[in-house]
């Protein structure tokens, strides 16, 4: 296996709101990093083919990454929640989709060039 380059980047989940897109730009999501405090226990990823598209949730179908259903992560604050890379190879745009609203989280996102 070659040494695929790791990206981080910023997103912010706005005041009131419980998604956030990010423009992969040809690479996959492998984890997210949660501020110090956050209203959300939970965290789906949802996928579109455009950024501003309709946005569907991951479905696990063979039950490979928790339970066969959409892909589910119990998360805290503080915390590293690493993403199985198979999730969003080939996805040009995601979505992390919040349990619950929250107030201007700054959430970090880490990235890897596809092998």
């Amino acid at each position: 296996m070659t040494n695929q380059a790791l990206a981080t980047s910023i997103i912010t989940i706005a005041s009131g709101t419980t998604t956030a897109a990010i423009d992969l730009q040809r690479r996959v999501l492998v984890g997210v990093q949660t501020p110090a405090s956050i209203a959300s226990t939970t965290l789906k990823l949802q996928v579109a083919a455009t950024l501003t598209g309709t946005y569907v949730t991951i479905y696990d179908g063979l039950g490979q990454y928790g339970a066969v259903g959409e892909f589910t992560s119990t998360i805290a604050a503080s915390e590293y929640i690493p993403i199985p890379p198979p999730l969003t190879a080939g996805v040009p745009f995601c979505k992390l989709q919040f349990g619950s609203s929250e107030t201007d989280k700054t959430y970090i996102i880490y990235t890897r060039e596809i092998e």
